[in-house]
């Protein structure tokens, strides 16, 4: 697996449940912050004779199950006995809740393909050209409309989803969640890193729905962790990123008319962040803006204390905070968040 923290395996299984059917997981912790286990359940359409695998040098030629507790390389291989014109085809499903989760997850995605390869690829080919349709673009060259619609797919396919098909999920602090709507999941990625700029306002305005669906995951974090995640990778705290993006997401949200949240308690959530200033949480990581208390302070962010920008970073979230604040009729919050808002003029 390649990552961009370096990661250690905790342990790893796999194991053998029917001549077509493996199982296992591995837990991984990644950085100083985030521990997760993803399980998964493997299912193929030609009967194999016998699992193997390997454990760091070691090689084991047949076993029923497989497993590690030391952080080495590790992984099982399937033996097959085909004829010439025979296909080996393989179906996989993940949970970072639990086996059943994945093959539930599994069962139910795969469900109305059977084993037809091709009816997976062109519903999935269907799914992407529907989304990506919904904008047109006409002039320029074929590379410049290459050039387009690749980053338009990239602007939504580096986002995941983090709950199983029936709303369960794992939290911050490892403990294990049902979303009242699993139509409405619970999503994570790698920061909101820019997204201020230009994703709030792509996904807004093309795909309210999923829009709509981020600020409601947003809310469900709040509610387990007390804290607006903003960067829930594996969906722990971890603070990677500058700032609380996830503000002018949710503000983005409201002000465009995408209304199915919780308004009042969206913000309270973007208040309290912008006030308290940033701490370890007792689940791992780090909640909150870790420059908050000078700020406040200083009106700025003095370079021995941390980045300068973050003086922008933070006054732009303020100004979010603000206009929230006044579509809500909270009109002295909004006064003091657009006084903080012009903080950007103190360097």
């Amino acid at each position: 697996i390649s990552e961009e923290e370096p990661s250690t395996i905790v342990a790893a299984s796999v194991k053998k449940v029917s001549d077509t059917e493996i199982e296992g997981y591995v837990s991984r912790k990644a950085g100083e912050w985030n521990e997760y286990t993803v399980y998964f359940v493997a299912r193929v359409n030609q009967p194999f004779g016998s699992m193997g695998g390997w454990k760091g040098t070691e090689i084991v030629n047949t076993a029923s199950e497989l497993k590690t507790d030391l952080n080495q390389d590790f992984g099982a291989f399937l033996k097959f006995s085909l004829k010439d014109n025979q296909t080996v085809l393989l179906k996989t499903g993940i949970s970072y809740v639990s086996i059943d989760q994945a093959r539930l997850n599994l069962d139910t995605e795969m469900k109305p393909f059977g084993w037809d390869f091709d009816a997976v690829r062109l519903n999935a080919r269907q799914v992407w050209n529907n989304l990506l349709s919904k904008i047109k673009v006409e002039g320029g060259t074929e590379t410049d409309k290459m050039k387009f619609y690749t980053n338009l797919y990239r602007a939504y396919c580096s986002r995941t989803i983090f709950s199983d098909v029936n709303g369960k999920y794992t939290d911050m602090c490892e403990k294990i969640q049902q979303v009242k709507d699993p139509e409405s999941p619970v999503m994570g990625c790698d920061a909101f890193w820019g997204s201020a700029w230009n994703l709030n306002q792509l996904w807004s305005l093309m795909t309210p729905c999923i829009a709509e669906d981020w600020a409601k995951s947003e809310l469900e974090l709040y509610d387990k962790g007390g804290w607006l995640p903003d960067a829930p990778g594996g969906l722990e705290y971890s603070s990677i990123m500058v700032a609380s993006h996830q503000v002018p997401l949710i503000v983005n949200a409201w002000q465009k008319g995408i209304r199915g949240f919780d308004a009042q308690k969206a913000y309270k959530a973007m208040y309290e962040i912008q006030m308290n200033p940033g701490r370890p949480h007792e689940c791992g990581g780090y909640v909150g803006n870790r420059n908050l208390q000078v700020y406040k302070q200083m009106g700025f962010v003095p370079a021995n204390q941390g980045p300068v920008s973050n003086t922008l970073e933070y006054a732009y979230d303020d100004w979010c905070v603000a206009q929230m604040a006044k579509a809500l009729g909270k009109m002295d919050d909004y006064k003091y968040f657009m006084q903080r808002g012009q903080n950007y003029r103190n360097v």
